[in-house]
């Protein structure tokens, strides 16, 4: 009795971790890290200036006054839209072929096996060495540019595209064949719900690899954009204007690379949920 009412007179001690100090700092949360990371880069940036000359690494303020420099002049924005326009029209090609002949060869087992050893060939070939063939083709100009912005994307995403329909089970399209359904509700309705992470990520590799070989044609063939005019710039050593050009380009595939990354998650989560559903 003594010990019950000893138990309820005495005040209740708070639960651990509430109500007092812990000692402990607080941790950064999951977006807190990389929103460090460009800051991080500044002034490991800005430091590296004090041992090398300026002659060789502009300091950050002096990439800046170029950037904007850049934009109010023009210089910038024009051959930054000019090559997204042309990487964009790069992209929509190779994505078309690139989905076309992983889908044909993912379906056709056959040819699957015959042209897949062969495409993983073509793509480990070194394309700049081949760029003189398509100047010869298509001349200097937008022509030019996008076929090899789209030969360089076409490979990854025809050779994903092909590893997922490769994986999905082959229960999948026999079911498919015994209901009877054309080839395009089987690759509408059953091949790509199953390969959708594959072809997502293809898409994704190829317009970084558009991107690319978009950049290295202005900068051995052509007369506008943003390779041109980082070679030209290059020739001329302006190191603000050159880190300003290479920075921008560098930001805006990390911007279109993280909004595709974002809708890939969002298509992935969606299609898990919808054929869980569909499951029950």
């Amino acid at each position: 009795m003594d010990s019950a009412a000893t138990t309820l007179s005495s005040p209740a001690q708070p639960p651990r971790g509430r109500g007092r100090k812990s000692g402990k700092v607080p941790r950064l949360g999951p977006g807190g890290a990389p929103a460090l990371v460009p800051v991080v880069l500044v002034v490991v940036w800005q430091l590296a200036t004090f041992f090398v000359s300026e002659s060789a690494l502009p300091t950050p303020l002096a990439t800046g006054r170029a950037f904007v420099d850049g934009v109010r002049d023009g210089w910038l924005t024009t051959n930054l839209w000019a090559t997204l326009q042309v990487v964009l029209a790069a992209f929509a090609i190779a994505a078309a072929g690139g989905l076309a002949v992983g889908v044909w060869l993912g379906l056709q087992r056959f040819w699957g096996d015959v042209l897949g050893a062969p495409l993983l060939w073509s793509y480990a070939l070194p394309k700049i060495t081949i760029f003189p063939i398509f100047l010869l083709i298509f001349g200097l100009g937008d022509a030019s540019r996008m076929a090899f912005g789209a030969f360089h994307g076409f490979f990854p995403l025809a050779i994903l595209v092909l590893g997922g329909i490769n994986a999905i089970p082959r229960v999948y399209l026999r079911a498919a064949r015994s209901l009877h359904l054309s080839r395009w509700t089987t690759v509408t309705r059953v091949v790509f719900p199953a390969a959708l992470p594959s072809v997502l990520s293809g898409l994704r590799f190829c317009f970084s690899l558009c991107f690319l070989g978009v950049v290295l044609a202005e900068m051995f063939g052509s007369s506008e954009g943003a390779g041109y005019e980082l070679i030209r710039r290059i020739t001329l050593r302006e190191l603000p204007e050159i880190f300003a050009l290479a920075l921008s380009l560098m930001a805006i595939s990390l911007l279109l690379n993280l909004l595709m990354l974002t809708a890939e998650r969002r298509l992935v989560s969606h299609g898990t949920a919808t054929t869980r559903r569909s499951n029950r």
